[in-house]
């Protein structure tokens, strides 16, 4: 759909300035504007009434009308129409006062350039709108807030209601005659009043701008829905008579939260608690043993043996359909205050509950690795697999939860190596495979200085035009002795030391190089390429000054450069990342929220957040054509996008079916391997132009 072109009027009577405007416009902005000129402000009024107009540019020197006699007028008559005046070098203070009596913005005609009049165009009808809103909300503000859907209370000082709007009434389900001078706490009953008071006093004390509590109200039938309750308090608080408290009915946005919560905690796949549910345990756990000393549990780390030979054979469907069995047989083996959790993949993790000794360890690790080798009949086949599996007991002084999954898995891999099928108990001396993981780093920081690192590319495609849109950068290490290295191998090194603060600037350096190259070649501009950053970099002090250090020296522009974040690392410290995200948006760089729905996936949160697209992340998209859950999952996670005003980019399409399926839903890009493989840039331009004409076959029309 076409979009409209602006109207502008300039009011000018030297023809020559009038020219050069009109060329501005015509080389650097050439369908986005149309104009009238008018010479003189009797001809600007005659015009004004007779059509209608975007912007005026106005020129306060006519030749009927001078100085702010001549903004006097326009702004009487342009009520609504952003106004830019045009001033002479040594016009400041006129300037100035322009702005103060109506203009949005001012331009010295003697030193403009292109740059200067778009930005201040953009900034006058930005100040204009930001005006009309506030205009709006003054006069019309029961009729906005019901328009938005919330429910608005006026309230004496001493919390006696004395209006309400209609949306109240829906909300409560009462009239507005049962509730005007009732006391707020009859309404929203008085513990819920109590912490509101309390909240009130607290943030006066604190000087916070407004009170914000969600809780659970109740229906006049006796039927809960959650609320969002407001009250905004000014520097004039104490002196106004009135208070105004907004409630909003957010049920459907905490049944939302609440599912992806779940999401977040437990495996789509086998519906037990995941890896982050399981850490929680574990750190609930220690501190408890740390509390009382008679308090004692255990972790075991559980890998199927040979797991790979039943996808191989059977597919990956009969082996989904062994790992979901499996859980519930760990489940139905254990106690109910015992934790059975899927780490991914076919490993899971135990944790056992006030255990009495290591010999009931042992013993219970026994019946899970003998109900285990019990058949399981997959695809009208009979199967038999066996576990091997590693125990670490809290006697260790373990602090950290990832000491004992560490520990337990080291253990596991020396049950692996005694035959499998059995289970082995951690030992210091099997540190050994820790200090393998330390030869890696020492290698990982020597080929880092030695330029052992590639870069690889893969396309992000609309999923709407079919058009590429944008590259994410991965990170690859070519070893001299053990050939293409895992980046599943040495990133998790990186990131246990600050190499990963390196491994993520080398990445964003030869990112930005490789974008001058293909920005220099390619005739469409309009791509970006995405860097990701880890927690440690992300908040380090001088991370924004880096990037824009980067992009200088590089010579690109922000909007070539988007950053990808994961959900974790903006919870981590949710100030700093506020501050990081408003710096890098104020250079002109988007950041995307990486592997979105395998965190927190709070909307309180992302609101929370300047972020401009979320990820999918990749275990979402490879399951949808066989789960329907993780479709609905996709889909809602759409809703909240669209909600939130972000864009939508799924990662891991693997099968023209999710193709199909994310673009049905309306998910505006994707990248994964059926579109094209991570690739070195050699590699990517020798097959792109093939790769464009496809992804524009499958998805352009």
């Amino acid at each position: 759909m076409n979009r409209r072109s602006e109207h502008l009027l300039i009011v000018e009577d030297d023809v020559d300035f009038v020219f050069l405007l009109r060329e501005m416009f015509r080389r650097y902005k050439p369908s986005q504007y149309t104009f009238d000129n008018a010479l003189n402000l009797s001809s600007a009024l005659d015009m004004f009434e007779e059509g209608r107009f975007d912007l005026v540019l106005l020129d306060l020197s006519l030749p009927d009308s001078s100085g702010l006699e001549t903004l006097d007028q326009m702004v009487t008559l342009a009520t609504d129409c952003p106004i830019l005046v045009l001033t002479g070098k040594d016009n400041e203070e006129i300037s100035l006062e322009a702005v103060r009596r109506g203009a949005q913005d001012y331009l010295n005609k003697s030193d403009l350039s292109p740059k200067l009049l778009f930005r201040a165009i953009a900034h006058a009808k930005q100040r204009k709108t930001l005006l009309r809103e506030i205009e709006k909300t003054k006069n019309r503000f029961r009729r906005t807030f019901e328009m938005a859907g919330v429910g608005i209370l006026q309230l004496s000082r001493d919390f006696t209601i004395l209006d309400v709007n209609r949306k109240v009434c829906e909300l409560v389900q009462l009239e507005a005659c049962e509730l005007i001078h009732e006391k707020l706490a009859s309404l929203i009953g008085e513990q819920t009043f109590s912490v509101l008071q309390q909240e009130l006093e607290n943030a006066e004390e604190k000087d916070i701008d407004d009170v914000r509590l969600e809780v659970q109200l109740h229906h006049s039938n006796g039927t809960e829905f959650w609320a969002l309750l407001m009250i905004s308090l000014s520097d004039d608080t104490h002196h106004e008579e009135e208070l105004i408290l907004v409630m909003e009915d957010i049920t459907e946005r905490k049944e939302s939260e609440e599912k992806l919560r779940h999401f977040a905690l437990y495996d789509s796949l086998t519906k037990l608690p995941n890896r982050a549910m399981l850490m929680q345990t574990l750190k609930n756990a220690i501190a408890r043993h740390h509390r009382h000393d008679n308090y004692l549990f255990a972790v075991l780390f559980l890998d199927l043996d040979r797991f790979k030979n039943v996808n191989d054979s059977l597919g990956h469907t009969a082996g989904d359909e062994l790992l979901v069995v499996l859980g519930e047989r760990l489940v139905k083996t254990l106690r109910e205050n015992d934790l059975v959790a899927r780490l991914g993949g076919d490993e899971f993790a135990v944790v056992l509950d006030s255990i009495q000794s290591k010999e009931d360890v042992h013993n219970i690790a026994q019946r899970l690795l003998s109900e285990i080798e019990q058949p399981f009949t997959l695809m009208g086949r009979e199967v038999f697999i066996s576990a091997s599996i590693g125990i670490t007991h809290c006697d260790g002084d373990y602090h950290e939860p990832g000491d004992l999954l560490r520990d337990a898995d080291a253990a596991m891999y020396r049950s692996k190596e005694g035959g499998r099928g059995r289970s082995t108990l951690f030992q210091k001396h099997m540190h050994l495979d820790v200090l393998s993981r330390f030869s890696l780093e020492s290698e990982l920081r020597m080929g880092i200085q030695r330029g052992e690192l590639r870069a690889h590319y893969q396309p992000i495609v609309s999923l709407t035009t079919g058009q590429l849109i944008g590259f994410e950068t991965l990170v690859r290490w070519e070893h001299p002795k053990r050939g293409m290295v895992s980046p599943g191998k040495f990133i998790p090194v990186a990131e246990e030391s600050e190499l990963i603060v390196q491994l993520d600037r080398w990445v964003l350096c030869e990112a930005l190089r490789q974008s001058t190259l293909w920005l220099e070649r390619c005739e469409n501009r309009d791509f970006y390429i995405s860097v990701n950053l880890s927690s440690r970099h992300f908040m380090m002090p001088d991370v924004v000054t880096f990037i824009d250090k980067a992009l200088d020296d590089a010579g690109v522009k922000p909007e070539h450069l988007k950053i990808e974040v994961t959900e974790s690392v903006l919870i981590s410290d949710v100030t700093r990342a506020r501050t990081v995200l408003a710096e890098l948006r104020g250079m002109g760089v988007q950041v995307f929220m990486d592997d979105f729905g395998t965190g927190y996936s709070s909307l309180s949160y992302l609101q929370k957040f300047p972020i401009d697209a979320l990820k999918i992340d990749r275990s979402f998209v490879q399951q949808m054509e066989n789960y329907r859950q993780q479709a609905d999952i996709v889909e809602l996670i759409l809703l909240l996008a669209k909600k939130l005003g972000v864009k939508v980019i799924a990662e891991g399409i693997e099968k023209r079916e999710h193709l199909s399926i994310l673009k049905e839903l309306g998910c505006d890009a994707g990248q994964g391997y059926f579109l094209s493989r991570p690739q070195p840039p050699l590699e990517l331009e020798g097959g792109l132009a093939k790769k464009m004409e496809e992804w524009l076959e499958i998805l352009g029309g």
